[in-house]
C-alpha cells in the first residue's frame, strides 16, 4: 500500500497525544482540589481507548504487508476460467498473461492438471505445447492444436482442418 508509512506516523502521533492526555487526566484524578474524579476517570478511559487505536494504526502502518497467496482451489478455478475463455486450448504463456502466475508456476499447475486427467497435451503449429481441456472445446474439436500421439493425424491436416473450421 502506498500510504502505509503515513498511517504509521499518524498512529504514532495519535498514540503520543493519547498517552499525554491519559497521564494528565490520571494526575488530575488524584488532585485533592478536584471533586469530580469520575469525569476524570471517563476522560482517562476515552484517551486510553484512543491510544489503543493509535497503536493499531502504528502497527498496521509500519508492518510489512502479507503476501496473499492464492489457495489451490482458487488457482485451479482461475486456470479453468482462462481455459474456458480460450475455447479449451491454452499455452503456458497465455496463462501467465491472464493471471498473476509466473510461467514456471503456470507450467507446474498445467502439468499437474494433465497428471490428474483434467487436461491433455497438444502441439500447436510452431510445435508449442498447448494444454487442451476437452470440456471447453467448441463443438468438441481442437482448433489450435493436434494430438502428438495420434499417428493417424498429420500436423498439416490438423492445421488445414483448423483453418477450415475457423
Amino acid at each position: 500500500m502506498k500510504y502505509r508509512g503515513c498511517l504509521g506516523f499518524a498512529g504514532l502521533g495519535t498514540l503520543a497525544i493519547s498517552l499525554l492526555f491519559v497521564a494528565t487526566t490520571i494526575g488530575m484524578m488524584f488532585d485533592a482540589s478536584r471533586a469530580d474524579g469520575g469525569a476524570m476517570f471517563g476522560l482517562a478511559l476515552f484517551f486510553a481507548i484512543f491510544g489503543v487505536v493509535g497503536g493499531l494504526m502504528t502497527k498496521k502502518g509500519f508492518s510489512k504487508p502479507k503476501d496473499k497467496a492464492l489457495d489451490p482451489r482458487t488457482i485451479e478455478q482461475t486456470v479453468l476460467g482462462v481455459a474456458r475463455d480460450l475455447n479449451g486450448e491454452v499455452t503456458v504463456e497465455e496463462l501467465a498473461l491472464a493471471t498473476p502466475l509466473t510461467v514456471a508456476e503456470g507450467k507446474k499447475i498445467l502439468d499437474g492438471m494433465v497428471d490428474h486427467g483434467a487436461a491433455e497435451i497438444g502441439l500447436g503449429p510452431n510445435q508449442e505445447t498447448i494444454y487442451v481441456f476437452r470440456g471447453f472445446l467448441k463443438g468438441g474439436k481442437r482448433t489450435r492444436s493436434y494430438d502428438p500421439f495420434d499417428e493417424e493425424v498429420m500436423f498439416e491436416d490438423a492445421t488445414a482442418k483448423a483453418t477450415q473450421d475457423a
